[in-house]
């Protein structure tokens, strides 16, 4: 099976990840699957945003939590130490905004990472409401990822989303604990996975494995039985015709 390539952050490896621009870029390029993740503004608002501190993406010492979103949207996030003097346009962008082009391209579809640090801030009733007003218009582009089996639980049998389990680490223990959540997509660091392991075909979920930025590694991840491949580099990995040439399907979605 040839993998389908999910954009990591969108295209990171030429943008500033979690920005409009990356994420439009990645689309751009191609991407049947874009991911991104989002944390909880002080008003309880969802951004594009990995860390909760500002340091690393905008080279501000405050943390996520200490802004409103529309303080948050005023803030550039251009991985200055990436990019320096670069992409001074690129703000931290609101989920509904993400909305906006996630409408704008009905053809893909977007893995939305809901990070745990905005879930142990403001607990998962808070987190799930905002994302059921946000998402119903485009659930059925949405795949909502988290770590947090409570609150893809609650997704799962109150709204239309697809979810997916991210493995917290590799054991027996994990894998039941998915078997009980039952979601669409199970993603797992490939550094977790034992080499040998080939038993992807077993499970009724699609696999979602990162990050990989070698063709070869992603066809060997394919022949295994893996669906998705996460890439930071998505334009790169699309040139190879091995995986360029892989249709977006309504299958695969």
């Amino acid at each position: 099976m040839v993998p389908l390539l999910v954009a990591h952050r969108g295209y990171a490896a030429k943008y500033p990840e979690n920005t409009l621009q990356a994420v439009q870029a990645a689309v751009d390029a191609g991407a049947c699957l874009v991911e991104f993740d989002i944390q909880f503004s002080k008003d309880i608002e969802p951004v594009l945003l990995h860390d909760a501190s500002l340091q690393r993406t905008c080279g501000v010492d405050a943390s996520v939590f200490e802004k409103t979103c529309e303080e948050l949207q005023a803030i550039v996030a251009n991985e200055p130490q990436r990019f320096p003097g670069k992409f001074q346009q690129a703000f931290i962008p609101s989920l509904r905004q993400a909305v906006q082009l996630m409408q704008d391209n009905p053809q893909t579809k977007f893995l939305i990472e809901v990070k745990t640090e905005s879930i142990d801030r403001f607990g998962e009733h808070n987190i799930n409401a905002r994302l059921a007003t946000l998402l119903k218009d485009v659930c059925s582009q949405v795949v909502v990822i988290s770590y947090d089996e409570d609150l893809l639980g609650y997704l799962k049998h109150q709204s239309r989303c697809e979810v997916g389990y991210i493995m917290p680490r590799w054991n027996n223990e994990a894998l039941a604990r998915a078997g009980h959540l039952n979601p669409e997509y199970l993603v797992c660091n490939k550094d977790k996975i034992p080499d040998d392991y080939t038993a992807y075909g077993e499970h009724a979920w699609k696999w979602v494995v990162y990050e990989v930025t070698d063709p070869e590694e992603a066809l060997a991840l394919g022949s295994k039985g893996v669906h998705c491949v996460e890439t930071m580099d998505i334009g790169t990995m699309l040139q190879d015709t091995r995986l360029g040439t892989r249709a977006c399907t309504g299958e695969d979605h």
